[in-house]
């Protein structure tokens, strides 16, 4: 069962969150404590955009093709990586969450999702845009039993452009 939600607002919650000229420098190797455990692969999809992608299982640091030096987008999936590091990724980004946290919780943090997803019976995803200018999309998905644990971040701007490419092929 599929089940879907447009919300209305969005995030009113004061945030630091990274600029775009930081969040361009951020590399995964730098958070592992093996840099040689992070796989590189290039024409990776997400977004319906194509990306140069470094990962650690499903926890990814994406930079598209047209800016191959700067990362514009992050996926953190917390069961990839050591607990420490996960909170020092989710702090880098300047997001006011944590591995565990609840629906309501993550909710209060980011305030009214955009979006709201079902796909499976123990777990939701929530969408938002979040920032002054709502300058990054973010994802987050709770599991029943396990709390917080998946994090997505990217640009708006790029999820706009995927969004605009996709559109243009149709």
């Amino acid at each position: 069962m599929i089940w879907r939600s447009l919300g209305a607002s969005h995030s009113n919650a004061p945030m630091n969150l990274i600029t775009y000229e930081q969040l361009a420098k951020l590399r995964l190797r730098d958070f592992v404590p093996d840099p040689d455990s992070v796989d590189e692969n290039d024409d990776w999809e997400w977004m319906d955009l194509l990306w140069h992608n470094e990962s650690v299982g499903f926890t990814n640091f994406c930079r598209h093709e047209d800016t191959p030096d700067e990362t514009g987008g992050v996926e953190i999936s917390f069961a990839e990586l050591p607990a420490p590091i996960n909170r020092r990724m989710l702090s880098e980004l300047g997001l006011p969450l944590r591995p565990g946290m609840s629906s309501e919780e993550v909710l209060t943090a980011l305030g009214e999702p955009v979006e709201t997803y079902k796909f499976v019976r123990d777990r939701i995803s929530y969408d938002f845009e979040v920032g002054p200018a709502k300058e990054y999309s973010v994802s987050c998905t709770v599991k029943d039993d396990e709390g917080l644990i998946h994090v997505s971040l990217i640009r708006s701007d790029l999820v706009a452009k995927g969004e605009s490419e996709n559109e243009s092929e149709d």
